[in-house]
């Protein structure tokens, strides 16, 4: 049930128009749940991809996005390009990190 639930959060947040900044706190602590499990499991392969994902809901986008605000003075056209993709990847790491939770609901299921 834990992974249904932050499955339903990620994909909540890479479908609504505010999947973006703060909202994206919301998923740490599912981020946490199947980073901890990965860990446990010694899966690390999936336990990087789990922490590449964290890094691209939040700190990395915003850390770009802000520096490119303050070398232009502000929001401008100048490179529509870099603004685009950097506020696009924090829904696309959200559908990563749904489809990680649902390969830990059906790795559930089948030992059931």
């Amino acid at each position: 049930m834990p992974y249904a639930l932050a499955g339903l959060m990620s994909l909540t947040l890479a479908a609504a128009p505010v999947c973006w900044t703060h909202y994206q706190i919301l998923q740490n602590p599912a981020v946490a749940l199947l980073l901890a499990h990965a860990a446990r499991r010694r899966k690390w392969i999936s336990a990087t991809l789990i922490i590449l994902c964290a890094a691209l809901l939040y700190p990395i986008p915003v850390a770009i996005l802000t520096s490119y605000y303050r070398a232009h003075h502000g929001w401008t056209a100048d490179s529509p390009a870099i603004l685009y993709v950097w506020t696009s990847i924090a829904p696309l790491a959200s559908l990563v990190l749904f489809g990680l939770f649902l390969g830990e609901i059906r790795a559930g299921a089948s030992t059931y």
